[in-house]
């Protein structure tokens, strides 16, 4: 009686290991739902989302979305975690039957019955085996792409090393990327001891832009700090910020740091234009006014700026052309080749070192811009810019093991507008491979 009692406990606590080993997690539940949603035919969101997300997000929109992407990827056939960013929430890959792959961020609520809170599909993107498979992708992409993988040097290094590249070399349209020049210049002016993350700038109405961003509301005369100005230009590209920053360090000052930050020639660039002044040169009415400015010297391009721009009011400014179309991309904009910008992240983490870089370097991380898996990445930086026919993503790594790499991408289009979603996921595939690379 006694063997047939402790054989019965023995068994019984056998069965509520094996319960234990095969529990899912809240998380994992949900998970494995939202990828069997991606179908012809999606439903039970009910189940499976809270109700205030599907107030946000509702049912029909769900559908559309999980079907458009079972259509362009078929059906997801393996899920990993890539990143954990809670017990409730995290980032995943979907693989999928067609050979495409997508990052999925899930958050699930923190009490029963753990329905969806958060959901974010990235687009699609190809997997790819090889930097070679890479470079396949940028070939094919219509227009013009200048693509560079760099590892980075250490302090005790000199040279770059290219990974994979494209047009290495090409100059291109940045679009907001430029801001990167500035952020430079500022970091350089604090090490000198010439100003302080803490000194205050007001808000000043001739130094004011347009959207993006949202300084433009801000009542003029804002107190706001060089540290507020640079988190704002960077992390969500506030062009008003931009500018203030731009002005109240001088023009000048910052056109010095494109070839000390790694810009070998600045013929396209200069003079650096101010978001405004690149706004009102491709507002409507002044094409006149471009071709002028497209055929001028460096020096007549500044009085073009001061006699016929800067006399131009904000309320005078006719964007509606430049929504659909691409203008004037290859000849009025900031200019820098991929292999140029990789340097430019490697000065700014150069001097990440100092007070003032530790800053900047905080201040680069806010936004990361791509997705990425933060157990392999220890840091990630990140500045983007875009405009009709124009994209750039900007990508600072760095491994817990202290390897550094920068990934850029630019594609610029005369014709038309890009992909942003196409680049995206070239960039993103570019990131899983230098994972692979550097957890071996």
């Amino acid at each position: 009686m006694l063997k047939a009692t402790a054989f019965a406990s023995l068994l019984v606590a056998l069965l509520s290991t094996e319960r234990v080993a095969t529990q899912v997690s809240p998380l994992e539940k949900r998970l494995a739902e939202i990828a069997a949603m991606v179908c012809a035919n999606p439903d039970g969101f009910e189940g499976t989302f809270e109700p205030e997300f599907l107030k946000a997000v509702p049912k029909a929109q769900l559908q559309q979305i999980c079907a458009q992407l079972f259509q362009a990827c078929g059906r997801v056939v393996e899920t990993r975690k890539s990143q954990s960013l809670s017990e409730h929430s995290g980032v995943f890959e979907f693989s999928c039957e067609k050979g495409l792959e997508y990052t999925v961020k899930l958050s699930v609520a923190g009490f029963e019955p753990h329905r969806v809170v958060e959901l974010y599909f990235a687009p699609p993107r190809a997997k790819v085996k090889s930097f070679e498979d890479v470079v396949s992708q940028i070939e094919e992409l219509p227009g013009e792409v200048s693509f560079v993988v760099a590892e980075l040097p250490s302090p005790q290094q000199r040279e770059m090393k290219l990974l994979a590249s494209h047009e290495p070399e090409l100059q291109l349209a940045l679009g907001s990327a430029f801001k990167l020049f500035i952020l430079g210049a500022l970091v350089e002016e604090i090490e000198q001891g010439k100003r302080k993350w803490s000194d205050v700038v007001r808000i000043r109405d001739e130094w004011k832009s347009l959207p993006s961003g949202v300084l433009h509301q801000w009542p003029v005369g804002s107190p706001v700090t060089l540290h507020t100005l640079a988190t704002q230009m960077i992390s969500i590209s506030d062009n008003t910020a931009t500018d203030h920053l731009l002005f109240e360090l001088g023009r000048e000052r910052v056109e010095s740091m494109l070839p000390r930050m790694g810009v070998g020639s600045t013929e396209k660039t200069l003079p650096l234009l101010s978001t405004l002044e690149m706004f009102k040169l491709k507002s409507r009415g002044l094409a006149a006014v471009r071709k002028s400015y497209r055929e001028a010297d460096a020096a007549k391009r500044r009085e073009i700026l001061q006699k016929e721009i800067t006399p131009l009011k904000r309320a005078e400014i006719d964007m509606s052309e430049f929504g659909p179309k691409p203008i004037a991309v290859s000849s009025i904009e900031w200019f820098a080749s991929a292999r140029e910008m990789a340097l430019v992240m490697a000065w700014l983490r150069d001097h990440s070192r100092s007070e003032a870089g530790i800053a900047a370097r905080e201040i680069l991380a806010v936004n990361p811009g791509v997705p990425s898996d933060r157990a392999t990445f220890s840091y990630q930086g990140f500045k983007g810019g875009s405009e009709p026919g124009v994209l750039n993503l900007t990508v600072l790594l760095e491994t817990p093991a202290g390897a550094a790499y920068a990934v850029v991408a630019t594609w610029n289009h005369t014709k038309q507008t890009v992909d942003e979603a196409k680049l995206l996921g070239i960039v993103q595939g570019t990131m899983q491979l230098l994972k692979k690379g550097s957890t071996k």
